[in-house]
């Protein structure tokens, strides 16, 4: 989490390189969206904030019962969610997140 209280905007979310992992289109696709320049990466803030706003974005998962941390381009997901389709949900949008690395989900049911 973020260390200071400024106000996140929307329009912060769409500067700088358009992240991903790098790793080329996917199966059957000849887009390159979201691949990053080899050796680039985003900073944890910009992670955050990619994430906090895909989950905010989701109409079945509530937000405000997620706490989401980033170290290193690790993302750590904690809280809870209505359902399991609701925490798996929320850890496939982290892991789409621009440049996330890795994602550890541990998000409960309740």
């Amino acid at each position: 989490m973020p260390d200071d209280d400024k106000p996140r905007t929307p329009e912060k979310f769409g500067q700088g390189w358009s992240g991903g992992r790098g790793l080329g289109p996917a199966p059957g696709s000849t887009t390159y969206e979201g691949a990053a320049p080899p050796g680039m990466s985003r900073d944890d803030e910009r992670i955050y904030e990619a994430v906090l706003e895909a989950l905010t974005r989701e109409p079945g998962i509530d937000a405000s019962a997620i706490q989401i941390q980033v170290s290193d381009g690790a993302v750590t997901l904690s809280g809870r969610a209505p359902d399991a389709a609701a925490v798996a949900r929320a850890g496939d949008l982290a892991e789409r997140a621009a440049g996330s690395r890795d994602v550890a989900n541990r998000i409960v049911v309740g």
